[in-house]
This record gives structure tokens, sequence and C-alpha cells, in this order.
């Protein structure tokens, strides 16, 4: 066979088809090329995204280059003009992505029609094309192959952010295998709730009359309601580390798939996250057993040591293709190439439901498990794009949209709250628990609103068997809670009280706007 014997015009054929297949899932490698700079710290499955695109062009570069040779064997009028059509449709798709690239949307388009050069060109290539077609088709031939450089620029831009560690899917990992030191329980358990992006201005200070929070409400009537807390971060990046570690930390920059090099204000070094004490091996070591679940953050892989049992669901902005197999991920691949090209602002609101629902699967039988004294959750709502019904499907694009989707989850978390209280209820867990509802960082984007933004966080804390209100209205930051964890765990705060002047002697500890040591957000950051 010839490609066996590869001749001049065999390579010249192959080369061809292997840069038409290339181009034409331009798309996809854009989006698996963005996810690079992220590294593989993200996804649950590194590796997937590229093996799928490689396996694709070369599945699509065997067919076209099979169909060449059909032609050359067998040219007959009909077979080659069908070769034809195929070629110029393959070559619509890395045109329109160019397109879409600039920006020029169907309209944009039509206005350019209207400009007289641009009919002039338009004209004259579909008489060149259908006097001379075989010209034609050899100059769009020939642009292929001064582009097919491109085949091994992004072939290997992919080999070089691979992987070669492991590319097994990542599932809910069970560290308490990992960890074979038995501890004690201790009577008083705590769950720390933390609903990523929950702004303290619109859930309470300023609460929209459209916006009903009942549990919220009801809860705040028996807790210590904390009227001016502010978030160590401006991201979710840097807020959870340090709200985990009890750290400031000022950057992070994913550097393995199981590591996050923290940047610490605390004299300025640099740490890997997952070698840092935690709240979860120090309540280990006080004795409790410990469960972590979440999202964005790869929490299983990151911190086993001290975390009893954990889960993580990846954001799909960052991992598009989740946990996804490889035969559906080859035809993924194909769905973006027809995708909406502003949907991808946030990716496929089917993934961001996997991963609302993944998170509160595990949270419900983590908060309700009797013999674990520290539960940390964190919840993807209020975070867009919106989890209620009316919105299945509609990835927010304008301000409107997102802020009446924004309101929509804080409504949702409300009910996620009022969900997990009953839980603990219902399993007589409710009266011995501490229990704290907080946030990463505050509302960052209020476009759709007035445009004012209010780095507070809310931080509402009830003590175990607390039923009577307070207020605390000096400024803290909530960096202090890990400790504050710890201290609760070891039974050195138990009542309201004793929580405020515990905060009373350790606010000063931490900066309050201690967010404004940190680097700017990062485009597209939760």
């Amino acid at each position: 066979m010839s490609f066996l014997r590869p001749n001049r015009r065999t390579m010249h054929d192959w080369i061809l088809c292997f840069s038409l297949a290339n181009l034409f899932f331009a798309k996809a490698w854009d989006e698996a090329q963005r996810s690079f700079a992220f590294s593989a710290y993200y996804k649950k499955a590194p590796n997937l995204a590229s093996a799928s695109i490689l396996l694709d062009v070369t599945l699509l570069a065997a067919i076209l280059w099979l169909l060449g040779q059909l032609v050359r064997r067998r040219p007959t009028r009909w077979l080659t003009t069908i070769a034809r059509c195929v070629f110029l449709l393959l070559l619509l798709v890395p045109l329109n992505f160019i397109r879409q690239k600039l920006n020029w949307s169907p309209l944009a388009v039509t206005q350019m029609a209207r400009n007289p050069l641009v009919w002039l060109a338009v004209v004259g290539g579909i008489c060149v094309a259908v006097r001379r077609p075989q010209r034609a088709i050899r100059g769009w031939m020939a642009v292929v192959m001064v582009l097919s450089p491109l085949v091994p620029i992004t072939w290997g831009q992919a080999l070089t952010h691979w992987d070669w560690g492991s590319d097994r899917r990542v599932p809910s990992v069970d560290a308490g295998k990992v960890i074979a030191a038995k501890v004690s329980n201790k009577p008083t358990r705590l769950v720390w709730l933390l609903f990523d992006e929950m702004d303290q201005r619109l859930a309470f200070a300023e609460r929209p009359v459209s916006v009903h929070l009942p549990e919220f409400d009801r809860f705040r009537g028996e807790c210590v309601y904390f009227e001016n807390a502010n978030p160590p971060g401006n991201e979710t990046l840097r807020s959870i580390p340090a709200l985990l570690t009890g750290r400031l930390v000022v950057d992070a920059q994913p550097t393995g798939r199981k590591n996050l090099l923290l940047t610490l204000g605390d004299g300025g070094y640099t740490a890997d996250w997952g070698a840092l004490p935690n709240v979860f091996s120090q309540a280990r070591e006080i004795g409790c057993e410990t469960a972590l679940v979440g999202f964005f953050h790869p929490y299983s892989r990151v911190l086993l040591e001290g975390v009893t049992k954990s889960a993580w669901e990846s954001f799909p902005l960052y991992d598009p293709t989740g946990e996804a197999s490889l035969p559906e991920n080859l035809g993924r691949n194909f769905y973006t190439i027809v995708e909406q090209a502003g949907r991808k602002k946030m990716g496929d609101y089917a993934k961001y439901r996997e991963m609302y629902e993944g998170v509160l699967r595990t949270a419900r039988r983590y908060v309700a498990d009797e013999q674990t004294g520290l539960v940390f959750c964190h919840i993807s709502v209020p975070h867009l794009p919106g989890m209620a019904k009316e919105f299945q499907g509609n990835i927010p694009d304008t301000p409107q949209e997102c802020a009446e989707q924004y309101l929509s989850n804080l409504m949702q978390a409300d009910g996620v709250f009022g969900e997990l209280r009953g839980l603990m209820e219902s399993a007589g867990l409710w009266d011995r628990t501490t229990l704290i509802i907080t946030s990463d960082h505050w509302l960052r984007d209020t476009k759709g609103f007035d445009h004012e933004v209010d780095h507070r966080a809310p931080l509402l804390i009830r003590m175990a068997g607390q039923a009577q209100p307070q207020t605390y209205s000096k400024p803290v930051n909530t960096l202090l809670l890990s400790r504050f964890c710890l201290a609760t765990l070891r039974g050195e705060i138990k009542t309201p009280d004793e929580l405020t002047k515990w905060m009373d002697a350790n606010k000063d500890s931490v900066p309050v706007e201690a967010w404004r040591l940190c680097k700017k957000v990062r485009p597209g950051s939760p």
C-alpha cells in the first residue's frame, strides 16, 4: 500500500489531510490550550481533552486521506465534485472560528457585505470558483499547506502540558484509608458552611425586597451575627487556602495536579498548600474525625493530611470535560464546532448543574454523620449560573441576567441551608452542633445592580445549643475562623459570650481588610 511506501505525493496528501483536520478542530484546540494555563490542578482527568482532540484529528485525517486516495484512483466527475465540496465545507469551520475570535457577529458580517469592495472580492471569488474550480481548490489547498506547521505546534503544546503522572479519573476519595491514626470523637461537633460569593450587602444588610431568605433569617435569630466581617481574599483560589490554614495568602499558583503554591502574607515566602498545617490536620490531633466537600479546588488530592473523608467537583469553566469518558469527549469536540460562541463565557450549563448537585449529595451525608466532629462544605451557590429550574440551560450573558440569576441563587442557597439543617435536626445533631455560615469573597460584578461593591462577607456563628441572637458590630476578618474552630473543638469556647470575648481578644491579630494585600483577581476566576 502507498502509505507503507511513502513518496512525495503521499507525504503531501498526509500533510494536507492532517493540516485540514487540525484546522477543523481549531475551536476545540483553543478551548484546550486556554485551559493549559491553569495546568492539571483543576481537572478530574487532566489529559482527557488533549487526548480526545489528538485522536479526533488523527481519525479525520485518515478519513480524508482515504477519500483522497479514492478520488485519485477513480477520478469520476461526481466523486471529484463530492471531494471538493467536502474540502470546502470542512474549511468553513476554521473560517467561522476566526470570525468568532474576531467578534464578528452575523449582523456585522451583513453590514460588511454592504461595502462595494467586499462585494467585488466575493463576486470575484465566486467567478473564479465557478469558471476555474480546480484553480480555486488548489489555492485553498495551498493555504491549508501553509498552515500545516500548526500541527506540530499544537501537538507539541499538548504533549508539553501532558500530565505524565496519572490520567485516571479522580472520584470522591476517602482519605481515611490513607490516615491510619485512631481518634476518638468529641461530643461537640462543628459544621462550617461556605457559600461561594455570597454578598453581605445583598444577602443581609441591604437585601432587595424581592429576595426571601426565611432559613437564613431564622438562623440569624439564634446566632451571633457579625455585621462587619471581611474575607481574607478576593477570589476562591486564595481565600479557601487562607481560611483553612489560618494564614494570609496574597497569591496562589497551581504547579501540578496536587500542588498549589501559596505566597503567604506573613513573611512573603512561598509554600505548597498541602504541606502546611490546616484546620483538619490540627483537628485530628485534637481527636476529631473530619470531612470536606467542595468544588473548584481538588480537595481530595491536595489535603490528604488530616482529612478523614473528602470529595470535590471540578469547575466547568476550567474543566469542561469533567469526568466524561474518552468516547463522550470525542463527540464533544464536534459539539464545540456548532456551539454558540457566547455560551463559552462560562461553559456548558449541564456541567454546572452536575457540579452543584454532586457537592450537595455529599454534603447531605457529611453534615448528618454523627461520627464526624468537623465538617467543611464549600457550596457553589450563589455563584453563577442560576440553579433554579427556570434558568436551566441558560448561561447569563448581560448584567441584568447575571443580577437576576444571582438573586435567585441567593434563595437557592437559603433552601440548601434549610435542607442541611433539617438533616441535622432529624439526626439529633443540631443542638450539639456549632455552625458557621460565611463566604470566600463578596460579589465582585455588580453592574446588574448599582455598580457599588461591598467588600464584606457574611459571617454568622451559632454556638451549640444557642437560642438567642447577638450582634457583633466590630470589624473582623474571617481568617480567624480556623483558630476559632480549633478553640471550639478543644472546648475553650462554648457560649455566645465566650465567642464574642474571644473575637475581641483576637480580632486585631489579622488586618480587617487583609484582602487588599492580595493580587488582582484573575479574569474568569470564581
